[in-house]
């Protein structure tokens, strides 16, 4: 869209697939202000697509607003022998101090483990969502 768009104002971070893929000029490379900063890029898709070799999972789920829900979610996750990457939390609008939370898991959508997990994961929470596997590419 930015390059369709033919302003001179506006601009765009992409990987460098995709400078290639649309014929984009780069204006700058490694635009981070860390050695070890990344950025990571994902493919959307109306409809699920389950690539080989994809293994990390990342959830969205709501807790209760009770002592323990994350504690709880947390134990489950590590009841697992799954690793857990990253915890991100946001706000939930109109709800002061209760959060919604991102969770990326080490697991692949294919295997036992993942589906058992969400299963008890959803009892454990007020709503939880699959945002979808993945395999890294660094």
């Amino acid at each position: 869209m930015v390059a369709k768009s033919n302003r001179s104002d506006i601009a765009a971070i992409s990987s460098y697939n995709c400078v290639e893929i649309y014929s984009l000029k780069a204006l700058e490379h490694d635009i981070q202000d860390s050695d070890n900063n990344s950025t990571r890029f994902i493919c959307i898709s109306k409809n699920l697509e389950i690539y080989k070799g994809a293994n990390r999972t990342s959830l969205m789920a709501i807790l209760p607003h009770t002592p323990g829900s994350l504690s709880r979610v947390l134990s489950t996750i590590y009841s697992f022998g799954i690793n857990l990457n990253k915890i991100e939390s946001r706000a939930l609008a109109g709800k002061n101090f209760e959060f919604m939370f991102y969770f990326d898991i080490e697991a692949q959508l294919s295997g036992n483990d993942l589906s058992s997990l969400l299963n008890i994961l959803e009892e454990q929470t007020e709503k939880l969502v699959y945002l979808g596997s993945y395999s890294e590419l660094i």
